[in-house]
């Protein structure tokens, strides 16, 4: 499975052919925030979720404290985020793919997969940097236990 997260909306902006083409012909699983997927599929999250989900197998819209949308198989789930005392948003949407590729590696459903991603993303934002604390890590560790 090919996964790829748009990164930027500077760089969507900047290669949307290419990434368009890309996206079309190679990628299974797309990750997105609401600008990246503003300025990729020309619509506000709602309407754009349905464009990512007809162009890959998977596609994962991430709208911060709103959540995420997961769009497959023609339908779309919504996973609410994990409320969080907000410190840094830096790395949160990296910790929310790592946090859904567990969950997919694993087989779970999607929307637990985005549980997971939320959980983790959550974690992320209330510290300073890309990285969450030992004591969040304790806690993702034992909430991943309930998760099976």
């Amino acid at each position: 499975m090919i996964s790829l997260d748009m990164a930027s909306f500077n760089i969507v902006e900047e290669n949307h052919d290419f990434l368009l083409s890309l996206v079309r012909d190679y990628v299974d699983l797309l990750f997105a925030n609401e600008e990246e997927a503003r300025v990729f599929t020309g619509h506000e999250p709602e309407e754009a979720i349905h464009h990512l989900g007809g162009m890959c197998e998977i596609a994962v819209l991430k709208i911060g404290a709103k959540g995420s949308m997961i769009a497959s198989g023609g339908q779309v789930h919504r996973v609410s985020a994990v409320p969080a005392r907000v410190i840094d948003t830096t790395g949160a949407g990296d910790l929310y793919a790592t946090g859904f590729l567990y969950g997919l590696s694993r087989e779970l459903p999607l929307p637990r997969c985005g549980e997971i991603g939320s959980l983790i993303a959550a974690k992320a934002i209330e510290t300073i940097g890309p990285t969450v604390t030992e004591e969040a890590l304790l806690q993702i560790q034992a909430a991943l236990a309930s998760f099976r």
